[in-house]
């Protein structure tokens, strides 16, 4: 009687496979650990990632902009002020000839203004916000004298912003440096509407 005996699987398979074989089994076992490690460091860092975006973004959704005025980016001579909004009059007649704030005679037909608190002899844009009319004026006297009133502006100058009939009217006032006045009045000389820099903020009301 014959007797066959079954082969016996190696204790340690690997050594029985070709040696090109074996060397790619271990290669991807060597693989595996690294591949996994690496994975998992850059998933952390996606997730550190995302948490620092999303701070950033909740911070500037609930930092709330600066209250107030918009600050003015000219030059750097320009008045340090700000663009303001509110009701503008204008004052003639009855002060015509008279010696303003700043040692000049108030003359109703010159294109100036009276402001509260910018520099005298200094230049502001003033924008009619109701029919957009525009001109540049002179501050050289101070007014109004009303609490809710933020400019006084010669006849001419109020005849030019298209309020003389009416009195009052809603205006944006913005300072200007010497170098942006005469670029303003010769955009406006030309039909071209200076830009404002009001669109993207928001300017004091009044």
């Amino acid at each position: 009687m014959t007797i066959f005996k079954l082969p016996q699987w190696p204790r340690q398979p690997y050594r029985a496979l070709p040696p090109l074989l074996r060397a790619g089994v271990c290669a991807v076992v060597l693989w595996l650990p690294i591949a996994d490690a690496a994975q998992a460091q850059t998933a952390a860092a996606s997730a550190a990632s995302g948490d620092t975006g999303a701070a950033a973004t909740q911070h500037e959704m609930t930092t709330p902009p600066p209250s107030g005025e918009c600050a003015v980016p000219a030059d750097d001579d320009a008045p340090k002020k700000l663009v303001q909004r509110g009701t503008a009059s204008w004052y003639g007649g009855k002060l015509h000839g008279r010696k303003s704030a700043s040692g000049e005679r108030f003359n109703m037909h010159a294109m100036t203004a009276a402001h509260p608190s910018l520099p005298l002899d200094s230049w502001v844009l003033v924008r009619n916000i109701g029919n957009g009319k525009m001109a540049i004026l002179k501050v050289n006297d101070r007014g109004p004298f009303h609490s809710k009133r933020i400019l006084d502006v010669s006849y001419s100058a109020a005849k030019q912003l298209g309020f003389a009939g009416k009195g009052t009217a809603r205006v944006e006032v913005r300072p200007l440096s010497p170098s942006e006045m005469t670029l303003v009045k010769a955009q406006i000389a030309h039909g071209i509407a200076p830009a404002t820099d009001t669109d993207d903020c928001s300017a004091s009301e009044q």
